[in-house]
């Protein structure tokens, strides 16, 4: 479940011990792996980068796309400055095809309706896009993250 938070506690009892907030600089998306378990995705993820190590949420959203939900938004960053720089460590990510973006492209996807294609497809062509200054100007905001539930992608009310 991902919405955009306005300050409303979106919450409800039987969920306070697993739904939290978690800054939109902490999700990355993942795409380019064949059809998987979550557990075989993360145990080829921890050979992959040292990040992997680190405390995540790995969810998968569809056949093609997963989210994964860092704990520290520096290991995010990380990763996918490494990707932008085409970081030797990564050479075995990016020779299984495995291709990465921040939520700012997930924004770019809604806001471009790019809904016509699976996920991981929509993700691409946004990924090829231009930046804009509108999907900039956003920044970071913070959405709620149940680590028991799917994302689900429609209930993020505003790209």
């Amino acid at each position: 479940m991902v919405e955009e938070s306005d300050g409303v506690d979106c919450t409800n009892d039987n969920e306070s011990d697993t739904t939290r907030t978690v800054s939109t600089q902490s999700v990355v998306f993942l795409w380019g792996f064949r059809e998987t378990s979550a557990e075989e995705l993360r145990s080829r993820l921890a050979r992959l980068h040292h990040v992997f190590s680190k405390d995540f949420d790995l969810r998968l959203l569809d056949k093609t796309c997963s989210a994964l939900i860092f704990r520290s938004s520096d290991a995010a960053s990380e990763l996918l400055r490494d990707i932008s720089l085409e970081s030797p460590s990564l050479n075995n990510f990016f020779s299984e095809g495995l291709k990465a973006a921040g939520f700012d492209v997930y924004r770019k996807a809604c806001s471009s309706g790019l809904w016509d294609s699976d996920l991981a497809e929509a993700l691409e062509s946004a990924s090829l896009e231009p930046a804009t200054s509108t999907i900039s100007e956003h920044g970071s905001s913070e959405i709620y993250w149940n680590s028991s539930l799917k994302l689900d992608l429609k209930e993020y009310l505003e790209c």
